[in-house]
């Protein structure tokens, strides 16, 4: 069986909390309350990206280390073109 594309997995997570927020209003519940579900959903995406960019971030700091040494090898051999 193919896995699902990242975008249409997130459009069916997105589709059924709003068929849940539908549920909490028929059931009652103010806007407010109801929305909650679509509010949690935003935050861990929110948190994920943040994790992912940080991570991003020191994988970058890391490959600016490697590349100063490399740089700084390349410089040390005799005859090497800079």
């Amino acid at each position: 069986m193919p896995r699902l594309s990242l975008s249409i997995s997130i459009e069916r997570l997105l589709m059924s909390v709003q068929r849940l927020e539908g549920g909490l209003r028929s059931a009652g519940l103010p806007r407010v309350l109801a929305r909650l579900p679509a509010c949690c959903l935003c935050w861990h995406y929110c948190a994920m990206i943040d994790g992912k960019t940080a991570r991003i971030v020191r994988i970058g700091v890391r490959l600016e280390r490697w590349l100063s040494a490399v740089r700084r090898m390349a410089g040390d051999r005799p005859g090497a073109a800079s």
